[in-house]
């Protein structure tokens, strides 16, 4: 049975054992927006569109692996499709043959599937309603390696966010004084510095020297797992102009949008290039295909120096799927 945890809003509560991870490690919530309008306190609420969810174990247990979702629904319906996508999709993956095998076929499928099923499902009008989608399959392949599947659909994003240790100072040593500070400028000082003018003069120290200990400090750098598919990109505009749609170009007023045609008349004005529904631009150009790539990571030198940029190696150079 699959353990899906979807998000809540922000405060909302919800039993510890319900949860997959302990919820001092791992989380979704979401918070609703607010809106101005001259109704004032008598307009109805902010449809909060936006959903999440966390599922482990995911497969038949032969790996360990887990998945991360988050959808950003919009239109008048993109409630509806995000909560189709968030509790379909996870699911359908959760039962798919080649998940182990073939874990980028997989994705790609069953988001393929997931749209077809709410084009052809007439509770819920996708005509001008989608949703974004940003997917990332954790696991832990046969040879030991950690690696990362993501997958993404519009403008959602996917972010590694790793340790670094950062020299930040120098400490205290028997055969000098180190300053405190960024030590990123800080150089050993082997002799005395020159008197300055109106000042009160001090003995000179014999030697200023460091040793190797050093002030380390951990920061969390940010590694972008996926790219987002903006209706401004050359790739995905000159598809779109290619199937008859038209994209307007970005302003003060808004990004790039796609329209069916220059008259730029509603309805349209999509901002991204694919999602999850908005069937009334297939025609158009806007996709469901996502881009998939794998991603993997070790972290070789958990101290770093000055002569070597301390990121994770990560495996990227080719997206598994992109079209």
């Amino acid at each position: 049975m699959l353990n899906i945890s979807a998000s809540t809003e922000l405060g909302a509560r919800r039993p510890a054992a319900s949860l997959p991870f302990s919820p001092e490690m791992v989380g979704t919530y979401s918070c609703r927006g607010s809106r101005s309008d001259p109704l004032g306190p008598a307009a109805p609420p902010k449809v909060n569109q936006d959903r999440g969810c966390v599922c482990f174990p995911l497969g038949d247990g032969a790996l360990r692996q887990a998945l991360f979702c988050v959808f950003d629904g919009h239109g008048p319906a993109g409630h509806d499709v995000s909560s189709y996508a968030a509790t379909s999709l996870p699911a359908a993956l959760h039962a798919h043959a080649d998940l182990n095998a073939d874990p980028a076929r997989a994705l790609r499928e069953v988001i393929m599937q997931t749209d077809e099923a709410l084009r052809l499902d007439p509770a819920i009008d996708t005509s001008h309603s989608g949703t974004t989608a940003v997917i990332c399959l954790v696991r832990v392949e046969p040879d030991g390696t950690d690696r990362i599947y993501a997958a993404n659909v519009g403008d959602s994003r996917a972010v590694l966010g790793w340790h670094q240790r950062r020299c930040t100072g120098w400490i205290r040593t028997e055969s000098g004084i180190g300053a405190m500070g960024s030590a990123s400028h800080m150089r050993p000082r082997t002799h005395p510095q020159p008197p300055r003018p109106n000042l009160p003069q001090r003995p000179p120290p014999t030697l200023l020297a460091f040793d190797r200990r050093r002030l380390m400090k951990k920061v969390i750098k940010p590694l972008p797992l996926t790219e987002d598919q903006k209706a401004g990109m050359a790739a995905e505009r000159a598809r779109i102009e290619q199937s008859g749609g038209f994209v307007s170009e970005s302003s003060d007023d808004g990004p790039a949008r796609v329209w069916h045609d220059a008259a730029m008349v509603p309805p349209g004005g999509l901002a991204v290039s694919r999602s999850i529904g908005d069937h009334s631009m297939r025609g158009i150009g806007v996709i469901a295909d996502p881009v998939v790539t794998s991603h993997r990571w070790t972290d070789p030198h958990p101290y770093p120096d000055r002569s070597r940029r301390h990121i994770p190696q990560v495996d990227r150079s080719t997206p598994l799927s992109r079209s």
